[in-house]
């Protein structure tokens, strides 16, 4: 069984996400994966529903029985009718509130793949096959997914979006990605592996969760950054977010993915991020929105890369 974990915060209440992820006939205006829901059955705590989607022009279609649990905002769901090559699916969405005020929403995913897949999907002839398919599949539109409800729920304007940008980096490594992911998951020794950062201290570890305070070397002197993760050793994986981001952003989150290709391991780094303008023109002088995007684009880009060459060199020396 494979398992998936995606979440993102919303600066928005609890019942406002809750509303969202409990009603599927909203999806198909909100996803763009969704093309169409529809409710086969339902009951007072309960819904059978169709769901068809593509994804890089494939349709597929599947059943999810969805049982809603507003006293903890959540919504658990089986498939009694997977996609093609799953024997079966199930999860489950939670709200969760923050201190501050907003919203904590994750949507955690396990599956089987069939053991003979032969002609369900193009491309896909084996059960290795199948597990990437579904795991970029899952990891593609449930980001996507993520995005469109804290964008809704968020009311985002026009000038919001103006400000906010989001972009991924990647490089491959001939190095099994385990080996990669328990590097980027030991944030406690970040010190001795990565060159702009001096120290960590580390709020909390329980090997899953994390909460840090980290000093980073800039042109500008050093920053203090606070950051909560999420580590998924079991699909290497790990979200993060910053609840107190660099001023020159008012938002800040992102995620490591590690999928496993010819020859070794590709690395994603994505970043989401809005731009403080404000801040932008005290610390990088005049300029406009696109320039203040492009510097905080280039800075986040190079820590990613850097990062990614820092483990490279840690794991070639190992071999030597």
């Amino acid at each position: 069984m494979k398992n998936t974990f995606h979440s993102i915060v919303c600066h928005a209440p609890v019942k406002a996400v809750y509303q969202i992820i409990s009603d599927t006939s909203q999806w198909p205006d909100l996803f763009e994966s969704c093309v169409s829901t529809e409710v086969l059955e339902k009951g007072d705590d309960y819904q059978l529903v169709r769901i068809t989607a593509q994804d890089n022009g494939r349709e597929m279609t599947w059943d999810t029985h969805r049982k809603f649990l507003p006293e903890i905002n959540g919504v658990d769901f089986y498939l009694p009718v997977p996609m093609p090559l799953l024997t079966d699916m199930q999860g489950r969405w939670r709200v969760v509130p923050l201190d501050s005020g907003g919203s904590l929403l994750f949507v955690e995913r396990s599956f089987t793949v069939k053991e003979d897949v032969t002609g369900l999907v193009e491309g896909v002839t084996t059960s290795e096959e199948a597990v990437d398919f579904m795991l970029n599949f899952i990891d593609r539109n449930g980001g996507k997914e993520m995005i469109a409800i804290k964008s809704i729920v968020e009311g985002k304007d026009h000038q919001e979006d103006e400000l906010s940008f989001s972009f991924e980096s990647s490089r491959i490594l001939p190095f099994p990605g385990v080996d990669i992911y328990n590097l980027l998951a030991d944030a406690a020794n970040w010190y001795s592996l990565l060159p702009h950062c001096q120290a960590v201290d580390m709020l909390y570890d329980d090997g899953s969760n994390q909460e840090f305070i980290m000093e980073v070397g800039t042109a500008y002197g050093s920053e203090r950054i606070r950051s909560i993760r999420r580590c998924r050793r079991d699909v290497l994986t790990i979200e993060y977010f910053q609840p107190e981001p660099p001023p020159v952003m008012s938002r800040h989150s992102g995620r490591w993915t590690l999928n496993s290709v010819p020859g070794g391991t590709e690395v994603f780094a994505r970043h989401e991020f809005q731009i403080e303008p404000n801040a932008c023109r005290n610390l990088f002088g005049e300029g406009d929105i696109a320039s203040y995007k492009q510097r905080l684009h280039d800075a986040l880009d190079k820590n990613s890369l850097t990062t990614i060459a820092a483990c490279q060199n840690y794991l070639a020396g190992k071999e030597s």
